[in-house]
Parts: C-alpha cells; structure tokens; sequence
C-alpha cells in the first residue's frame, strides 16, 4: 500500500509547478509590449532622441516651445519606411510623451490597445484604414499627468 502512494507526492510537486509556470507566462504575455519607437524611449534627453532617430532615415524636425519642449518630425521622400509622423515632448530635458502615427505593421503598432504600467500609460488607437496612432506618456510628467489619469479613466469605464 505504501509503494503505490509514493507518487503522489511527486504528481502534486509536478502539477503545482506546472500551473505557476502556467500563470508566470500568463502574467509576463500581460506585461506592457511597448519598448521602443525606432531606438527611442521615455527618459531620453532630446540630442538622444534625435540621434536615434535620425538614424533610422531622413526627416524633418520642427521644434516648438512652450511649458515644455515639442519636436516633431515628418519623413521626407527619401524616407524609406517607419513612422508617418512623431511628436516627442520634453519637460525640464527629458523624453515624456511620445505621439506618433506608425503602419500597421511597424512594431510599436503591435500590442494591446491600452497598456498601463507604474510609469506610462500607452494608447493605440486603430483604424481600419489608416495608420496607427501610438500615444505614450509617462505617468510621472507634472505637465502629463492629468492626461495620463484621463486616458486611464477613459479605458477603465
């Protein structure tokens, strides 16, 4: 009797294990997908965020400011591909929103249409025409910050 019981403890060691790698790989597919848009991050400095993007093909940078520092970029014709159109904005020199409208195929386009994490919420916005309007804000911006409780608010109803 002793002998056919000694599997038990194993068979449940076994199935225990099995289920938290289950819900491990359910929690991290839930994780915030948005990295990068064409090497550029929240918390980049606006030489970095030029130089980055720059890299990836001409375009041209228009710089406006008010309580913050806006650039905006347009591709031109010699741009190959990526994004249709992007906004950075800068408060005190550092990257807190990004707006950008990317194809569909880009990978910024792919993911959740709304992602929340500790330090950014990020909004896609798709059409079945067009292209994708990819907004993300940092969350700890003072001058972003109602913008980014809105758009959490607006999602959460």
């Amino acid at each position: 009797m002793k002998g056919r019981r000694s599997w038990i403890a194993p068979a449940i060691a076994a199935a225990v294990l099995l289920v938290l790698l289950l819900a491990g790989a359910l929690l991290r597919g839930r994780s915030s997908t948005f990295t990068e848009l064409r090497g550029v991050r929240l918390g980049m400095t606006v030489r970095d965020v030029r130089a980055r993007f720059d890299a990836t093909g001409l375009g041209q940078w228009d710089t406006r400011v008010g309580d913050d520092l806006i650039l905006s970029w347009r591709p031109t014709d010699a741009t190959r591909d990526g994004p249709i159109a992007a906004t950075f904005e800068f408060h005190l020199g550092v990257l807190m929103a990004i707006r950008a409208d990317v194809p569909k195929g880009d990978p910024a386009a792919r993911g959740s249409d709304f992602e929340l994490s500790d330090s950014a919420v990020i909004v896609r916005d798709r059409t079945a025409e067009g292209p994708v309007r990819l907004t993300v804000i940092a969350r700890s911006c003072p001058i972003h910050r109602k913008e980014a409780a809105d758009l959490v608010q607006q999602r959460m109803r």
